[in-house]
């Protein structure tokens, strides 16, 4: 334990060095939530109209997608970057780590302020609709939101551990990263084909979208809550499960760059 809390320490000043940087961030993120909410005033304003989300609703998936890309890039930097390490040889280094080289790296890689930041926008955005949401439905709409941030984590170490094999695989963060464009837009407005490629292939639906529609629905305890919890659960479990095994798998396959 007191090896973790030592990692956390050395992340939080080392981002304290920075804090210019993380005010300049702070400022892109707003002007582009400035950008994403003129686009949906614009959509409500013209009275397009969107199934199942009114303009209040529409403010907590905003504040939910914020928080989602700010636990990714808050917690889980290291995963995109996991395949230079093994490409490298310098994962030789945290293979003998008293802890997993996951947790190692990840520790290593916390960016608290990116945290403090998305927390504080995610508020921010709740406001507009907090009277569409209990605390209690918030608070697990939050927590599904981290295990959503968690599935993209294992799905881009699963990717990283490719390089055990193919070597380079950029390519496939590519296409990973052109997808992630989906999670901006709430899913289950799409066409039936693409929600069921990004519920039950890719399951960016997890990312933001459920977690917004489960902290709604516990307000009204609706029973779709409880399965759309199950949903959020089984999947992380799978990708989590899916991710060990690739591991041992390409670590026994693996040799050392020095090897």
């Amino acid at each position: 334990m007191s090896i973790i809390v030592q990692y956390i320490k050395c992340g939080f000043h080392r981002d304290a060095q920075y804090r210019m940087s993380y005010l300049l961030e702070l400022v892109s993120n707003v002007v582009f939530i400035l950008t994403n909410i003129v686009f949906w005033e614009s959509i409500f304003m013209l009275d397009y109209g969107l199934p199942m989300w009114s303009r209040e609703q529409m403010y907590i998936f905003l504040a939910y997608v914020e928080l989602f890309f700010a636990i990714k890039g808050g917690l889980y930097t290291y995963s995109s970057r996991f395949a230079n390490w093994i490409l490298s040889g310098k994962i030789d280094t945290y293979l003998v780590q008293p802890i997993s080289v996951n947790l190692c790296l990840g520790l290593r890689n916390i960016k608290i302020f990116e945290l403090l930041k998305g927390f504080l926008l995610f508020l921010l955005l709740l406001f507009p609709g907090r009277n569409l949401v209990s605390f209690f439905g918030t608070v697990i709409g939050v927590f599904c939101c981290f295990l959503g941030a968690a599935i993209l984590n294992k799905m881009q170490l699963i990717i990283s551990y490719s390089s055990f094999w193919i070597g380079r695989s950029e390519a496939l963060y590519e296409l990973v990263d052109a997808l992630m464009n989906f999670n901006k837009y709430p899913i289950n407005i799409m066409p039936q084909i693409v929600k069921s490629i990004f519920i039950y292939i890719f399951p960016f639906y997890a990312f933001s979208t459920n977690p917004t529609l489960i902290a709604l629905y516990l307000k009204n305890t609706s029973p779709n809550a409880i399965l759309l919890i199950i949903y959020e659960v089984v999947f992380f479990l799978f990708w989590r499960t899916l991710e060990r095994v690739v591991w041992r798998v390409g670590v026994k396959y693996y040799e050392s760059y020095n090897s």
